[in-house]
């Protein structure tokens, strides 16, 4: 295989032009317009980058955050608190219904 491109890359004379791996070859000249050159530097100066569009909004530590989230816990402890009380009970339940047979 290796000496297939080789021979086929001396065939095109790009052996001696430039390397296959990106990182070995130089950049394109950033003024050409050429569409067809890839990965070339881009311009800030000149025209906008693009960057990517802010999806979520950060969070805000405010007071009424904190004091929502202190509420929400103490129901999420409430509520595991009664479910642990109906655990009980119905092992209560199920030890009696053994016992009665």
């Amino acid at each position: 295989v290796y000496h297939h491109w080789i021979e086929r890359r001396q065939k095109n004379g790009t052996l001696q032009e430039k390397p296959l791996m990106r990182e070995f070859q130089e950049p394109p000249d950033a003024n050409e317009e050429s569409e067809n050159v890839a990965f070339r530097p881009r311009v800030t100066d000149e025209r906008h980058v693009a960057t990517r569009r802010q999806t979520k909004k950060p969070k805000k530590n405010t007071p009424a955050t904190y004091i929502a989230l202190q509420h929400l816990m103490l129901q999420v402890q409430k509520t595991a608190a009664f479910l642990k009380k109906m655990k009980q009970i119905e092992e209560m339940k199920l030890r009696m219904t053994v016992r009665a047979v």
